[in-house]
């Protein structure tokens, strides 16, 4: 539609508009994240970053943020546990191995659970706990990994 204003009134509104100051406009967010992936695996892969870097207490804010994006991100309550007992909280850890544990049935995943939850139990020197969650991890997933940490549970100290 047309807007017709008498000249006086438009030549007035015309000069207000001339006489604004533009404001800078302001810089777009830059997402860090690749095409397709979501904000909350954005987060977790920041996660798993701090993680490799040391940086437990950081990686634990990341995972955090993926998991209040997406509450049923098992990957991310998982790299949670993991950073925390790297971190030495194992009671949380463990909490968020269990969580992972009920949010995701993959076999391949749930192996990685449980071999970092037997990992949890030699941190405590539960050793039966430790064989147990192996085993469990074995059963899932049978790897040289699992493997060697059955192994090391067995040789002589």
């Amino acid at each position: 539609s047309r807007l017709e204003l008498p000249e006086a009134a438009r030549a007035a509104k015309v000069a207000a508009f001339m006489a604004t100051v533009e404001q800078p406009w302001p810089k777009p967010e830059v997402k860090m994240w690749r095409l397709g992936t979501s904000p909350a695996q954005a987060k977790l892969e920041e996660g798993r970053r701090w993680t490799r870097d040391k940086e437990f207490l950081t990686a634990i804010a990341a995972f955090d943020e993926a998991i209040g994006l997406d509450r049923e991100l098992a990957s991310a309550y998982s790299g949670r546990g993991y950073a925390r007992m790297l971190a030495g909280d194992s009671m949380r850890a463990r909490a968020d191995f269990m969580t992972a544990l009920a949010k995701n049935a993959d076999k391949k995943f749930q192996a990685a659970v449980w071999f970092n939850l037997g990992g949890l139990a030699v941190q405590a020197n539960n050793t039966a706990a430790a064989r147990t969650a192996y085993r469990k991890s074995q059963a899932l997933r049978d790897t040289t990994q699992v493997k060697d940490a059955l192994a090391a549970l067995d040789a002589p100290k």
